[in-house]
Order: structure tokens, then sequence, then C-alpha cells
């Protein structure tokens, strides 16, 4: 990351626990992945009020 510019824009965070103090601290949530069984991490950003993007797959349409 750090070749392309992107270290001070991208944290790689890990196992977290707590993710609503997490969410806090998004404008934005976006998860680009290529399977996606049943989207918990989009229900916990939409609780907090994030806006999302998503791509669709599997268990999330």
């Amino acid at each position: 990351m750090q070749a392309q510019g992107l270290a001070d824009h991208v944290h790689l965070l890990g196992l977290r626990r707590d993710i609503p103090n997490v969410l806090v601290g998004f404008d934005l949530f976006v998860l680009p992945t290529h399977q996606e069984a049943l989207g918990t991490s989009f229900i916990e950003a939409m609780a907090s009020g994030l806006p999302v993007i998503w791509t669709t797959v599997d268990g999330v349409k």
C-alpha cells in the first residue's frame, strides 16, 4: 500500500470487537466482495446510519 501512496488513507484494522466505535469514524461503508453469505456487516453499518455500497453477491442483493 505504501508504494501506491495509500498508507495515509487506508487502514487495515484486522479483527475488532468494538465495531460501533469504529463505524462512528466512517463517512461511508463500502464492502466490495466476491462472496458474502449473510451481510451482517451491512446490517451493522446501516444500523449506525451510514450509507452503504456493496457488490451484488450471494446473500447481499
